[in-house]
């Protein structure tokens, strides 16, 4: 043959791309429209097409540039099978013949409809200890072993972009990753990449802004997104393996936590799935033949799996088990997002800048890692009753929960009803007017579900309510002191009763003899819907006041540590309900009774006490309409001796509590219902007066 020249040599370099095998071991190029033999000696970078050892010296049909095959196999045993194949070839073996060697060794593998499979160059990606390598222009694709000798480092790797293309990479590596999700298995030839990303996101793909020339080379600079299935116009974009692992554990976890207790069987992946995303589940989109070859991928402390029967699992969210100190952090955390929260326009923060908000209100860093979580996004998951994260488009928005965003708007119409409003109230037509020039901000009726500002007073029946004034319609705060004094009184009527319950009939009527105030079944709903509950006619004390009442009972009047105490409970009663009752520890549940329990201390020798007696004694009146035995209207004197005179000290009767006004009671109440004790200070004051008169001086 004669001997081409520099230019020649050239394009028979660049022409390898187009190459083909139809002699023995003579490829040939096309070069000026004629096939040119490639000497054997050339100096090309080129190895064997096809493997020496199974295919010697035959004409082989295959187009080395088309991609390998859809398979369907596990990917634990394609790559046990692969990694000895590389072995036995020397630690190297042409990618284009690995099918026929592979079939020789071992059971062929099962060729399958693309759509339907999984391509084979994809599933080689995700075995360990070998890689797919090319030696450079013009040469050809090679599985390798990578578990010995040193790794190959190239320039452009340790570089990486230019800071200025930086921000552009990384947008234009989440528009491909999108493209190609909404493609069909997540595939799309080449040449259909750039008409489909302009259909996509109504932009042209400049690949010059990108900092390069080819749509090819663009795409190989980001091996950690997207992987090139085959060479040449028959190429096909994939998302790679690790981006892939890390798209399925996302999606796996939205679906983990929408379920109670954060957990599903396998089997039911499909169902819940298709729930969540609106979608059929097909694990072929996600690079892999079955589920359980992603699962056993994911990143560690990610999810936990339990055998149950033979060919299924429960998967659960992992959760690493917090410190007390930890969880003492996350509790003064949850208070600390409310108060950024309501400072915030409209109660929310985009998730990624909740970090420097956070830092620019507090003055402080925000450390995850002080409340033993790795991430952000999981300390929010520790107080799912603060605060909500939610998908709004393509980001991510912290905002308060319903029941904390309720209580913040609560209080701030409340304060802005007490400026206004002043003794005759606030009329119901200038609440919004007035909520948003003393707040700064309307007033969130969407957010709060609610039509219209009636609705929105009616929500906030806690903290204000809708009366009338002369023929207007007015807004007044609520009188928290009597809801306080009738709540009390309720709660001690049910806890006499036998399983803290009564018939509704006989609840009011008691509610008016022994205390003489009626309650309404609106007032029982709205006012006292935190301490008692209503079923068919039958009135009784929520789950949370039933536990406070057995601790109460535990507790007897002693003072106990906080440890002690929880474990006493669980031997008693066994495990709280602490999800069903939202709240996270023992010490959560006695805080949010404050009015029957009281902690002192900090750390292990925090101690519980309660703030009145567990069982208050109602004594019966007498015939006169005195009881006796409460306190005794005559004084106690008690004498001292002292240097040359003698003095005397009047002890006064004990005070009488706000629950126990029925110990003594007059013949005549009050208007509304309480009995006053009118002159009962001043007949001690004269018997006082009377005793120090008959004193010896």
């Amino acid at each position: 043959m004669a001997k081409l020249g520099s230019m020649q040599e050239a394009q028979m370099t660049k022409a390898l791309l187009h190459g083909r095998q139809v002699g023995e071991n003579n490829i040939f190029v096309e070069v000026a429209n004629r096939a040119v033999p490639l000497p054997q000696n050339a100096p090309c970078k080129a190895k064997a097409v096809l493997c020496n050892c199974h295919l010697p010296g035959k004409s082989y049909s295959l187009k080395w540039r088309e991609q390998l095959p859809c398979v369907l196999v596990n990917l634990g045993e394609l790559g046990r099978n692969v990694k000895k194949l590389v072995a036995d070839h020397g630690g190297s073996i042409p990618l284009a013949s690995l099918p026929h060697c592979y079939a020789l060794q071992f059971p062929p593998l099962l060729a399958v409809p693309g759509e339907e499979g999984v391509p084979l160059e994809h599933l080689l990606q995700a075995v360990q200890d070998v890689a797919i390598t090319t030696g450079g222009v013009g040469s050809v694709k090679q599985l390798v072993d990578t578990s010995t000798g040193p790794k190959e480092f190239h320039c452009s790797e340790l570089i990486g972009p230019p800071p200025s293309l930086a921000n552009q990479l990384i947008t234009f590596s989440k528009e491909a990753v999108d493209l190609l999700r909404a493609a069909p298995a997540c595939r799309l030839p080449l040449y259909k990449f750039i008409p489909s990303y302009q259909l996509m996101f109504g932009k042209q793909c400049n690949v010059a802004d990108y900092g390069y020339t080819k749509l090819n080379d663009l795409l190989d600079s980001l091996p950690q997104v997207v992987q090139t299935l085959g060479e040449g116009a028959r190429a096909t974009i994939t998302i790679s393996h690790a981006a892939q692992v890390k798209r399925f554990t996302n999606d796996l976890l939205k679906v983990l936590k929408l379920q109670p207790e954060k957990q599903l069987l396998l089997s039911h992946l499909p169902e819940a799935f298709s729930s969540c995303f609106q979608r059929n589940f097909d694990i072929v989109s996600y690079g892999v033949c079955y589920v359980v070859d992603m699962l056993e991928v994911l990143p560690e402390k990610t999810l936990l799996m339990e055998k149950v029967a033979d060919d299924d699992f429960i998967i659960s969210v992992f959760k690493r088990n917090q410190t007390r100190e930890e969880l003492a952090r996350v509790n003064v955390f949850a208070k600390e997002v409310t108060e950024l929260l309501r400072k915030s326009s409209n109660f929310t923060i985009d998730f990624t800048k909740f970090i420097p908000a956070y830092h620019q209100f507090f003055g402080r860093q925000c450390r995850v890692s002080s409340y033993g979580v790795a991430k952000l996004a999981e300390v929010f998951e520790c107080i799912p009753n603060t605060v909500e994260v939610l998908e709004v488009g393509e980001e991510r928005v912290v905002m308060l929960s319903q029941a904390r965003l309720v209580e913040a708007v609560g209080e701030q119409v409340e304060n802005v009803v007490k400026q206004v409003g002043r003794d005759k109230g606030l009329p119901l037509h200038l609440l919004e007017s007035e909520y948003e020039a003393r707040v700064g901000q309307k007033l969130p009726t969407a957010r709060l579900n609610t039509r219209d500002v009636r609705e929105v007073v009616d929500l906030l029946h806690a903290y204000v309510r809708l009366g009338k004034y002369e023929t207007e319609e007015v807004v007044t705060p609520v009188d928290r002191s009597y809801i306080k004094s009738i709540g009390r009184k309720a709660r001690q009527i049910l806890v006499e009763q036998e399983g803290w319950k009564m018939v509704l009939d006989q609840f009011k009527e008691q509610m008016v003899v022994r205390f003489g105030s009626e309650i309404s079944d609106n007032s029982l709903m709205k006012d006292l819907g935190k301490l008692l509950e209503v079923r068919d006619g039958v009135v009784g004390l929520v789950p949370l006041q039933r536990i406070g009442k057995q601790i109460e009972d535990m507790l007897g009047g002693q003072k106990l540590l906080l440890a002690e105490l929880q474990r006493r409970y669980h031997t008693q009663w066994g495990a709280l309900p602490m999800q069903s009752l939202g709240l996270a520890s023992f010490e959560d549940l006695l805080l949010a009774l404050p009015e029957i329990f009281n902690l002192q201390g900090r750390g292990a020798r925090r101690t519980v006490t309660t703030r009145q007696p567990a069982n208050p004694p109602i004594a019966s009146a007498s015939s006169s309409g005195f009881a006796t035995a409460s306190f005794s209207l005559r004084p106690t004197v008690a004498a001292f001796s002292g240097r040359g005179f003698d003095m005397l000290r009047l002890i006064n009767p004990p005070p009488l509590a706000a629950n126990h006004s029925q110990d003594y009671r007059p013949p005549f109440p009050q208007q509304g219902g309480e009995y006053e004790f009118a002159g009962l200070p001043q007949f001690i004051a004269n018997s006082s007066n009377a005793t120090s008169a008959h004193s010896p001086p």
